[in-house]
């Protein structure tokens, strides 16, 4: 039996007759999923059981512990549990000439016997036939970009997890895009998120993504914004040489340069779509788009035409005083100084 996703894998799962398990193989390039499965099958499906555990992680004589073991039922033998993380090298030893039929018949285990397998690569069809009717299969693949958000509301919904849009896009972004990848992300904000409320964007950056250092979106939304609190709080976490203020004043200058379009797109009275593809959002999630223009509206009452002329020339100086005579130790007091005559002043 195939099976699309690791939501419906476990199902069928919770569906089964552990007297008579299936054989569970997942495939693929994400051994994440096999590690959530096989977590669900001992904490979940056999919580009751007295489980006897053969882990088998590749070795050389593991495929024939594994054929030596799983046919041979000792008597009062509690519920037997196979784990095979790396099935290549069983899947060599089984299929090989030396074996003799009854070696190669999987789909006769005993009772009360299960295994489950992990093989990285796509499964010949000579693979799938050892199991016959007992396998559940299910090949992993990288997710695309229109399927990685519902794979993270699915998670999320499954996990009882709320996530704000911005931070359900941020994960989108940043997170590989494997369905495992999703599930560990999303498991780690459960167990580290402890508010009552929806996870925010500053709340996934900060547990999934920490770093040493400033937040440089967060700082430079600050300065556009007149956060002072923010503004002050992410300065004193500035850590050279990964926080570098060149990288920064050019986030700056890309903020005012959209600010600049934006403002022209105004005057021109151009159309939301027009606007979005004047200021490069037009290929960004609508939610996005949506909340930069919001945005972009409230700027445009702090930032006149004067104050965001001077705002272009007092980057553009300081980038050029870094470059020939700002020390490395006074580049954050010089920084500040220049935000806060051009930011923070009212």
């Amino acid at each position: 039996m195939q099976v699309k996703d690791s939501h419906e894998l476990l199902a069928k799962l919770k569906g089964i007759d552990i007297s008579q398990p299936p054989v569970v193989l997942v495939s693929g390039s994400d051994p994440s999923i096999f590690d959530h499965t096989e977590d669900f099958i001992r904490s979940q499906l056999l919580k009751h059981e007295a489980v006897e555990l053969t882990l088998l992680t590749g070795e050389q004589n593991d495929a024939a512990v594994l054929v030596a073991g799983a046919f041979n039922l000792p008597l009062f033998s509690p519920y037997r549990l196979f784990v095979v993380k790396n099935a290549e090298p069983i899947f060599r030893y089984i299929l090989s000439n030396e074996r003799s039929p009854e070696q190669q018949n999987f789909s006769n285990l005993p009772e009360h016997t299960m295994l489950a397998l992990y093989f990285e690569g796509e499964p010949t069809k000579a693979m799938l036939k050892l199991f016959g009717d007992r396998l559940i299969h299910l090949q992993t693949k990288n997710l695309y970009a229109d399927n990685m958000e519902e794979a993270i509301r699915r998670a999320a919904m499954y996990l009882r997890l709320e996530l704000t849009e911005e931070a359900l896009l941020e994960i989108r972004e940043r997170v590989s895009p494997r369905e495992g990848a999703v599930q560990d992300a999303l498991k780690r904000l459960k167990e580290m998120h402890t508010k009552n409320h929806a996870v925010t964007l500053e709340e996934v950056r900060d547990i999934l993504f920490p770093k040493a250092g400033w937040d440089m979106f967060r700082l430079v939304d600050a300065c556009f914004t007149g956060d002072i609190y923010t503004f002050s709080r992410e300065m004193m976490k500035f850590s050279p040489p990964e926080d570098n203020f060149l990288a920064l004043l050019k986030q700056l200058l890309n903020r005012t340069d959209e600010l600049r379009r934006y403002r022209i797109c105004r005057a021109l009275n151009l159309s939301p779509e027009e606007t979005l593809a004047t200021v490069g959002l037009k290929n960004r999630h609508p939610f996005i788009q949506k909340k930069a223009l919001k945005r972009l509206s409230d700027e445009t009452q702090r930032f006149g035409a004067e104050r965001l002329e001077r705002l272009y020339e007092i980057i553009t100086e300081t980038s050029s005083s870094f470059r020939l005579n700002v020390p490395l130790d006074h580049q954050a007091v010089f920084f500040e100084k220049k935000a806060m005559d051009i930011f923070f002043q009212t």
